[in-house]
């Protein structure tokens, strides 16, 4: 909604950055209510492809690689074992 509600009063659509911050603006709101999220949060703009981890605590962190959710520590083992950030689309599979 409030990308939405952006995108109506400039014209433009948010970028990813900026509707990143919205989230995060979200999150600042309900800190200390005992919520308990963690999302990637990721799209594509004018500037390329983003991905950025946002939290409960309001924390935005950007970055190429994120695990998120309960296996999420599992799927880090498996990242650090096994990715190289050149992997063919075969390797990847």
């Amino acid at each position: 909604m409030q990308c939405r509600l952006y995108e109506l009063r400039t014209g433009e659509r948010p970028s990813v950055a900026m509707a990143s911050m919205m989230l995060c603006s979200i999150m600042r709101q309900y800190r200390g209510y005992g919520l308990s999220m963690g999302t990637m949060f990721t799209g594509s703009d004018k500037t390329g492809a983003s991905l950025y981890y946002i939290d409960n605590d309001a924390t935005r962190l950007r970055g190429k690689l994120f695990a998120v959710g309960s296996g999420g520590t599992f799927a880090y083992g498996v990242l650090d074992t096994n990715y190289k950030w050149d992997l063919t689309v075969d390797q990847a599979v």
